[in-house]
C-alpha cells in the first residue's frame, strides 16, 4: 500500500497543473515501474494512457539473453540504456 501513496499524490499534483492537461501518455520507468499492476493504477487515476518503459523494445537481442528476464529488467535500465547509445549516435 505504501507505494501506492506517491502515485495518488503525484495524480493530485499533475491534474492541479495546467501544462499537464494535453499530456496524452505517462510513461513509468525504475524500479517501481517492476510493481505488478502499476500502469494499470497509475491509468485508472491519472485518466492518462500509461505504460512501462523498454528501451529494448526496438532493439534485437542475442539468443543468449533472456526475454522475460530483459523485459523484467527494461525500466529500470532506461537511464543506462539511453546513455550507452549516446556514443553510437
Amino acid at each position: 500500500m505504501c507505494r501506492v501513496l506517491p502515485v495518488s499524490r503525484g495524480g493530485r499534483w499533475l491534474r492541479r497543473e495546467a501544462r499537464w492537461s494535453h499530456r496524452r501518455q505517462i510513461v513509468l520507468a525504475g524500479g517501481g515501474a517492476a510493481v505488478p499492476g502499476i500502469d494499470d493504477l497509475v491509468a485508472k487515476r491519472s485518466g492518462v494512457s500509461t505504460l512501462i518503459a523498454n528501451p529494448f523494445a526496438s532493439m534485437q537481442a542475442s539468443e543468449r539473453i533472456r526475454p522475460r528476464q530483459l523485459a523484467q529488467d527494461a525500466p529500470m535500465l532506461l537511464i543506462a540504456t539511453g546513455l550507452a547509445l549516446r556514443s553510437f549516435e
